[in-house]
């Protein structure tokens, strides 16, 4: 079966993509580009996932999914970051809210940009790692026409199957 997994160049997403070719699935790793040089954050500092130490991240996914001899796209999200998640940071700062840019992050961009994209590569599955999994996201597939929805993920199983019928 054809799997597209989100890949951070970590460990567990890794071990997720070796662990599913063992399986004898078919697997495509995605790896999100967010930073942009003139976005203003310039200090390196791995506490997040947006900044400078990114490429380096990306780098980390790359050449883990070569090691292991599976396909591989860094899906370019520059855009859509800067307008959903760091204009919202922007604006809630500056009206005195203190802001939740994960938050935002998980629903509008790897929720939505990143799954909108794997559908597009005509997977059956998305695996997303445990820890990219918020336990109450409405994810979103977009596979040969069909869309699964899942409001609350089981603790364990972080794969989501595109077999919901098509809506006419």
């Amino acid at each position: 079966m054809k799997i597209a997994l989100g890949m951070s160049g970590g460990v567990d997403s890794t071990v997720t993509a070796m662990m599913l070719k063992e399986e004898g699935h078919e697997v495509i790793g995605l790896t999100m580009a967010k930073w942009n040089p003139e976005s203003g954050i310039i200090k390196k500092d791995k506490r997040g996932c947006f900044g400078p130490s990114e490429p380096l991240a990306v780098a980390s996914a790359v050449n883990a999914a070569r090691k292991l001899g599976i396909e591989h796209h860094v899906i370019n999200l520059e855009r859509e970051f800067e307008l959903d998640v760091l204009q919202y940071y922007r604006l809630s700062y500056s009206a005195g809210r203190t802001p939740n840019p994960c938050v935002i992050c998980n629903r509008k961009i790897k929720f939505g940009a990143l799954l909108t994209r794997a559908g597009q590569l005509e997977s059956a599955l998305i695996s997303l790692p445990p820890d990219t999994m918020p336990r109450s996201a409405i994810v979103k597939s977009w596979i040969d026409g069909n869309c699964a929805k899942h409001m609350t993920p089981p603790k364990t199983n972080h794969t989501f199957s595109a077999d919901s019928p098509k809506s006419n």
